[in-house]
């Protein structure tokens, strides 16, 4: 019989996203997760000038409380493993407490640059005991740039909450329907290709669902959603586009090559 783990996480827990996904498939697997997501420490969702200008200002007390509530939930939960989902915010310091009370520390990396999203994972990484990366270039970025040989590539998988087939409503297509639709986050790469896109296909309707795609309306218009679709909602926006792009992300600073496959 497998052994049943007590396994304490750093993810988020939103319909839809990747981290939550392992930790229902951990649940379903009949395992006790308890999960500490950073969000409830270090706001994340401020979007006006002066309230991200105060974030930044009070990030280390942000993090120092974070830090201290991680550990605090290892010392009365007692895990096995201590399973990390990228871990902004994870410190070096909190890694190394918990990982003194015996638990296995793993970290799944989703992204393409290990440099690019703040100090504590440069600072981090080298601690785990294991390192999951989603990309295969990746294996080579934390040997060279921050030693790790701990580490092997684990590809994307799929969420069966997820990715799978759903009937539409006329709600839906009146929502979601279109010729060409592409969902995620923007980047400049990705804004150049869908002004080509636009620019090329002026008669069909285009959809771009995904976050920071603002300044973009200058160039691609009412095509921009403005907000992002999560869970079945992005099932449901898959289905209704008679074509959905699956458009690479770029390299990041520190990374090798941009990305090479996605979920």
């Amino acid at each position: 019989m497998n052994r049943r783990l007590r396994i304490l996480a750093v993810a988020d827990l939103w319909q839809g996203s990747d981290a939550y996904a392992y930790i229902r498939a951990f649940r379903r697997m009949g395992h006790s997760v308890r999960v500490t997501p950073s969000e409830d420490y270090i706001p994340g969702k401020w979007r006006s000038k002066p309230l991200r200008a105060l974030r930044r200002l009070l990030e280390p007390l942000f993090v120092r409380e974070y830090s201290d509530a991680l550990i605090t939930e290892a010392e009365n939960f007692r895990p096995d493993v201590f399973f990390v989902f990228k871990g902004r915010y994870v410190t070096a310091e909190a890694l190394s407490a918990i990982r003194r009370m015996g638990a296995v520390a793993i970290n799944f990396y989703p992204d393409v640059s290990f440099m690019a999203h703040g100090k504590y994972i440069p600072e981090s990484l080298p601690l785990y005991d294991w390192v999951f990366t989603a990309k295969s270039f990746g294996i080579g970025d934390m040997k060279r740039l921050l030693g790790v040989e701990r580490a092997s590539m684990l590809p994307p998988s799929f969420d069966p909450e997820v990715h799978a087939p759903v009937e539409l409503e006329k709600e839906d297509l009146a929502i979601y329907e279109c010729d060409v639709s592409f969902i995620g986050t923007w980047s400049p790469k990705k804004q150049r290709l869908m002004e080509r896109i636009a620019s090329s296909l002026p008669e069909r309707r285009i959809r771009v669902w995904g976050d920071q795609w603002g300044a973009a309306r200058a160039t691609l218009g009412e095509r921009i959603e403005g907000r992002g679709v999560f869970g079945i909602e992005y099932a449901k926006a898959m289905i209704a586009s008679r074509v959905n792009l699956s458009i690479l992300s770029e390299a990041r600073r520190g990374a090798s090559s941009g990305d090479l496959i996605t979920a």
